[in-house]
């Protein structure tokens, strides 16, 4: 049996074997090769006596001749490649075009342009630190839009923002002698010279409103160094228009998005957008007994929070006739943080305002004498938040 087994097993070998015997020739022939057969590669032998390479290598004829006879290389023609145009010389009517057209008195629109006196670009700007004066680029002219009446306002924005220090600003600032001391302690910090815009236009002229001594105009104030437009407001008064810097401050520094950024003990007061709200989230307690509104500052800042107030609390009973659902309010509003345990909101404490005026009549106290600050600003510093 044994030899049996193994006479089938070589049969078996032997058979498979003659069907496979291609590919097996293949790998035999690929790993061992004949000894007899000649190297695939040969390797030149190296010449005892070589020739000078200047032997080998030929001047070429430069002759005209020789020039003239060798064949040249022309570009190829494309039939769909349109012909380059011709220069043509310009008419008379194209040279005037390109000439600059000079300012007229009047445009159609009504609208004039004022050019600014030349301001150095850097300086009180968020994204420029003080010591980049140096590296300035030069002086640049702004334009700022506006109609005729409103010039005299204009004019006192430009001289407000070209201002070299807090000294020639406080000429241009409303409420100067109560601002002076919010002012210097702002300008610790902060550059006081002229601050660099790149355009202007004036938004609302009114020469009659209801609150303030003389007509109020509104400019909206562009920087590149802004991401947002800034709006600017001035009133006239017996030194010519004047401008309202706390709110200029409050928007250009965005400071009610500061404050929302973290805790911090105190309330602050605000120019804001209010409006009513629903509130659905479970991040602040009791929500049941608390009116929530949205606040923003001014446009076309897009930036929206929400505050909250007792509705048992006397402030939350005299909103509910003076900011009714539907009715979208500019206020001055004091707000506040309050913590409960894990749990941070900030509380609606105070609306001073149904409007945006920022320097009400300076009340007095007891003595009768006028306050140096005014109760209606002394939480309006935009220091240290």
């Amino acid at each position: 049996m044994f030899a049996l087994s193994v006479i089938l097993l070589a049969g078996f070998i032997a058979a498979a074997g003659w069907m496979f015997r291609e590919p097996i020739m293949e790998l035999v022939n690929r790993y061992m090769p004949p000894k007899d057969e000649a190297p695939l590669f040969v390797l030149p032998e190296p010449n005892e006596s070589p020739e000078p390479l200047s032997a080998e290598i030929s001047a070429p004829d430069l002759s005209p001749e020789a020039v003239a006879a060798e064949p040249t290389v022309k570009p190829v023609f494309d039939p769909d490649e349109p012909a380059p145009p011709r220069a043509l010389t310009p008419t008379p009517a194209e040279i005037a075009a390109l000439k600059p057209l000079p300012s007229p008195s009047t445009p159609p629109d009504g609208l004039l342009e004022v050019p600014s006196k030349p301001m150095a670009p850097g300086l009180q700007n968020d994204s420029n630190p003080p010591e980049a004066n140096s590296l300035a680029m030069p002086a640049k002219e702004v334009q700022v839009e506006v109609s005729e009446e409103g010039k005299p306002a204009a004019d006192a924005l430009l001289k407000f923002l070209n201002a070299k220090n807090l000294k020639e600003r406080l000429n241009y600032t409303l409420a100067a002698a109560s601002m002076k001391p919010l002012m210097e302690r702002y300008y610790q910090s902060q550059p006081d010279g002229p601050i660099s815009i790149d355009a202007a236009g004036l938004v609302r002229l009114d020469p009659k409103p209801q609150m303030g001594g003389g007509a109020h105009a509104v400019f909206g104030v562009e920087s590149r160094a802004w991401e947002y437009p800034v709006p600017v407001m001035l009133e006239e008064t017996n030194d010519g228009f004047q401008v309202d810097w706390l709110s200029f401050v409050e928007f250009k520094d965005r400071i009610l998005e500061k404050f929302f950024e973290n805790y911090q003990e105190g309330a602050a007061r605000f120019h804001v957008g209010i409006t009513r709200t629903h509130y659905f989230e479970d991040k602040v307690p009791n929500t049941d007994n608390k009116d929530a509104f949205n606040i923003g500052p001014a446009p076309p800042n897009p930036y929206l929070t929400t505050v909250f107030v007792e509705k048992d609390s006397q402030l939350g009973r005299d909103l509910k006739d003076r900011i009714p659902w539907g009715a979208q309010v500019w206020a001055i509003v004091d707000l506040e943080w309050v913590k409960l345990g894990s749990q941070q909101w900030v509380q609606l404490v105070g609306v001073p305002q149904l409007n945006w005026y920022s320097v009400p009549a300076t009340p007095k106290g007891k003595s009768g004498k006028a306050s140096e600050l005014p109760n209606e600003i002394q939480r309006a510093v935009p220091v240290g938040r």
